[in-house]
């Protein structure tokens, strides 16, 4: 999964076989205008997230890579850092000097 910025809501890909929470009626604009529409609600696969802000739209056309929305981190209360270089990401609950709850490169 990758980190996005721009995403309003976290995507997945079902080549991610996570388990179905129910349908979803999301219809996602792409950069180029097209629209495309979710099929069903899923969990990410972070328990140390908050549930509310777990929730995932499956986009089947979505192969690539799955995306998480760092806007949606942030309207739960968490921090995205990104650091320099090779160093990676951290997400923490409240500000950057609460713990880690999510890291990766």
């Amino acid at each position: 999964m990758v980190l996005d910025s721009g995403a309003t809501s976290h995507f997945v890909r079902q080549a991610d076989k996570l388990p179905k929470t129910g349908m979803s009626d999301k219809l996602v604009t792409l950069p180029n205008g097209q629209t495309i529409k979710a099929s069903h609600t899923v969990n990410l696969p972070f328990p140390a997230l908050h549930p509310k802000c777990r929730t995932a739209h499956v986009l089947p056309s979505l192969t690539t890579n799955s995306l998480v929305s760092v806007p949606k981190l942030a309207d739960a209360g968490y921090t995205t850092v990104f650091h320099p270089g090779d160093q990676g990401v951290t997400i923490h609950e409240g500000n950057n000097w609460s713990p880690v709850v999510l890291q990766g490169w």
